[in-house]
């Protein structure tokens, strides 16, 4: 009764880019998952918040809060047998650097929590106790004038107050994970919209073939009784013309560029779809291998410690 073309076009197209999308992201997430993207984006966006310091990054990362299953720190030696603050791995970021400088640490974690960085930048920093003096004799003892920018600052504007320089700490690291979580966004939206393209070719997920078929063909569009064909040879041949799939009678230069701007259409919605589809699996089994992302505004045992007094 309500069943038009407009309509039928509209839930086919829709049907077709949520289906190119959620494989798509499922492909994404695999890769993610294989290559450790989210960890190693984490790790290249910490390398230039503290300025490549091989060190202070070392120690980080096999600090026990923020890298539990990481080995202790085992930075590399000089000849005279002080730390290389220039280690390989610190200078290429990315895949590319997996390849050049193997990490002086076993595991990187995907996501690290802002009160656990604070934590462990205090101790890597050298202050083995939380009071400012002795945070402030720490930070002066930073070689690296732009990490010890950064904390005096949070420092002075602490005025004695060590939860407040905590809380500039936490602040400081968001904003700069923020920053980090946009560039990985966009990689992986480069990345979904090169595996929808991949799908929408290997099945032929063609956007303007299917709403040309569609709009055209009835059986195709609302299949009822009166509609399908009552000899069994023509209801065949109606299923033969489905708008996915190979077709290989179309041939030509104009129908491969056609076929190919179908393609790219259906790439392009896969990636503004991939985030919907992919939360909604979200709900009924766990597509992220890296565990929930940690909430930002969660309470801390402290504050929840705080809030029973």
């Amino acid at each position: 009764m309500f069943q038009t073309p407009i309509l039928s076009v509209a839930i086919g197209l829709s049907f077709a880019f949520g289906a190119v999308a959620l494989i798509a992201s499922t492909l994404n997430e695999t890769l993610a998952s294989l290559l450790k993207l989210r960890g190693r984006v984490l790790l290249d966006g910490l390398k230039e918040l503290f300025n490549r310091d091989a060190g202070l990054l070392t120690s980080l990362y096999t600090h026990a809060l923020v890298n539990p299953r990481a080995e202790p720190a085992k930075p590399a030696k000089q000849a005279d047998g002080s730390a290389d603050p220039s280690s390989a791995w610190t200078l290429h970021d990315g895949i590319w650097g997996a390849v050049r400088g193997s990490l002086p640490f076993s595991q990187i974690p995907s996501y690290i929590p802002s009160k656990a960085f604070t934590v462990a930048l205090i101790d890597s920093i050298g202050a083995r106790q939380r009071d400012l003096p002795s945070i402030g004799n720490s930070i002066s003892k930073i070689v690296d004038p732009q990490t010890k920018q950064a904390l005096t600052a949070l420092y002075l504007r602490a005025e004695g107050d060590v939860n407040q320089f905590e809380t500039g700490v936490s602040d400081w690291f968001d904003h700069a994970m923020d920053r980090v979580s946009g560039a990985y966004k966009r990689r992986a939206q480069l990345f979904t919209f090169l595996f929808g393209l991949l799908v929408a070719a290997a099945l032929n997920v063609d956007a303007t073939h299917i709403a040309s078929v569609l709009w055209a063909q009835p059986v195709v569009q609302a299949p009822n009784v009166m509609a399908i064909p009552k000899d069994a040879e023509a209801s065949i041949q109606s299923l033969q013309s489905l708008p996915v799939g190979w077709d290989v009678a179309k041939s030509g230069c104009v129908a491969a560029a056609v076929r190919f701007c179908g393609w790219l259409i259906t790439a392009f919605a896969a990636v503004f779809g991939a985030p919907f589809w992919f939360d909604l699996l979200q709900r009924f089994t766990q597509v992220r291998s890296t565990g929930p992302k940690p909430d930002k505004n969660a309470p801390t045992l402290a504050d929840k410690a705080a809030a029973r007094t």
